[in-house]
């Protein structure tokens, strides 16, 4: 979620925004944030429970089941998921996207016999791309991962 500044402007903390600038989230600390995920397991390695077993700490913490429905859900928005943005800006979408995602993986179930393959050992080697930084003056993306493997991307201007 990035913000262009368009006019220079000053943050409550005192910290300047100079126009022409633009501001990112930083979207995956705030996913691999130990406070936030309300966890003592590992935000780097894989549960496919950690979202329900963090519904389940807020039911024994006194709310009800219609207070917690909603929270920590694939298509739910908080200062603390970014996904799908935040506040006013939330993508109205998101809900489509997600039945989207839904289908499309049943349909890949259904359809095809997925495998490792013969020989492989463990995990493949998955890539991430955490950040992208647009550098206003070559108007190229630069995409910065968790690894030292760095690309540029150059939008087509028409």
């Amino acid at each position: 979620m990035d913000r262009d500044i368009v006019r220079p402007f000053t943050l409550s903390d005192g910290t300047y925004l100079p126009k022409g600038i633009t501001v990112v989230a930083n979207a995956w600390q705030i996913i691999h944030d130990r406070d936030v995920l309300q966890s003592d397991s590992d935000p780097n390695s894989f549960d496919g429970l950690r979202y329900y077993k963090m519904r389940n700490q807020l039911l024994k913490t006194g709310l009800d089941e219609k207070e917690v429905a909603g929270k920590h859900q694939f298509v739910s928005v908080s200062n603390s998921s970014l996904m799908f943005g935040y506040g006013r800006h939330d993508c109205p979408g998101r809900f489509f996207a997600g039945n989207e995602i839904k289908l499309l993986l049943a349909k890949i179930i259904m359809t095809y016999d997925l495998r490792i393959a013969p020989g492989s050992k463990g995990r493949y080697e998955g890539h991430s791309f955490e950040v992208m930084v647009r550098e206003p003056a070559s108007k190229a993306f630069k995409l910065l991962t968790n690894s030292t493997r760095t690309s540029s991307i150059r939008p087509k201007l028409s």
